[in-house]
């Protein structure tokens, strides 16, 4: 008992490297452990089958991580530190340039947009929060040559995952600096591609997005994954523990003992359990939904 894993044993995992093979990230350690499933979420609850089958962690697992990616996509805001980059200008020209061995995700890259572009680059990320920005490129449509490297000016709201660009102390105040000054027309911040408004593909960021490390994740997150991770869990294997049996009564003489698990066709051994759960779960939709995901907002 001594040796379990997790925040609530006291003992949390703040250093493994789970999710690497997956998400690119070292040394992240987990929101989640199997240990906490078992004697936190569902405590009291064996987890054995009637024919003695055995949940496994790996078992457990695999919910956690299912229950993370499920939030992180209904949120739209990225728990786990994952690498993602920018998928290339041109569908036809492999990127050459990804380091070899590491895990990442794709990320679309960004329209051009003129109005923006002078001032001073205004582009929101298709993730949030941001830990880092590894790279930051204005590209030319056609060649898909790299025209500027904004990344040395790079302005980051990191929990908004709002990125822009402005130039620092060393530099010309109104120049960026350029890779191929003549791909540009105009003069100053005004610089951008000849001939062009907007386009499509120009901006390419590669970057991090989650929390750094699995302390920094916000507790109330932390409780949400492992509700619904033991939400699954209880729905797939509840049925598996006492299988059609509602009630049981065993009788000898002049001793009597009535057994009710509380399950039906429609109520599973964790019945109450799950609603317990997805009533919390349902009180943070409403509470809390728009502090993670925010107001989508747009002009028409």
């Amino acid at each position: 008992m001594e040796n379990r894993i997790g925040r609530a044993f006291g003992n949390p995992d703040y250093t493994s490297d789970y999710y690497a093979a997956s998400r690119g990230i070292t040394g992240f350690g987990q929101v989640i452990t199997p240990d906490e499933i078992r004697g936190h979420y569902l405590f009291g609850h064996r987890l054995v089958s009637v024919r003695g089958d055995v949940v496994t962690d790996a078992n457990l697992q695999f919910y956690i991580d299912k229950a993370i990616e499920s939030i992180e996509r209904d949120l739209n805001h990225i728990i786990v530190a994952t690498q993602y980059r920018h998928r290339p200008v041109n569908p036809d020209t492999p990127r050459t340039d990804l380091p070899s061995g590491q895990a990442f995700r794709w990320d679309d890259l960004y329209e051009f947009n003129k109005n923006q572009f002078a001032n001073f680059v205004q582009i929101k990320l298709h993730r949030k929060p941001i830990v880092e920005i590894n790279s930051f490129k204005l590209f030319d449509p056609s060649t898909g040559r790299v025209l500027i490297n904004l990344l040395p000016w790079a302005k980051l709201k990191y929990e908004f995952g709002l990125l822009q660009a402005f130039p620092r102390a060393g530099q010309g105040l109104f120049t960026f600096p350029m890779t191929n000054p003549g791909g540009f027309v105009g003069q100053g911040i005004g610089l951008y591609p000849g001939g062009y408004d907007r386009y499509p593909n120009g901006y390419g960021v590669d970057f991090v997005a989650g929390y750094a490390n699995a302390r920094d994740v916000p507790l109330e997150l932390v409780e949400l994954c492992g509700m619904m991770a033991s939400i699954m869990v209880a729905c797939d294997y509840g049925d598996g523990i006492m299988p059609g049996v509602s009630s049981a009564n065993v009788s000898i003489t002049g001793i009597s003992e009535s057994i009710s698990t509380g399950a039906s066709a429609g109520n599973t051994v964790f019945g109450g359990r799950i609603r317990e759960y997805m009533e919390r779960i349902d009180r943070f939709w409403k509470e809390n939904k728009r502090k993670y995901r925010g107001i989508q907002m747009g002009l028409i």
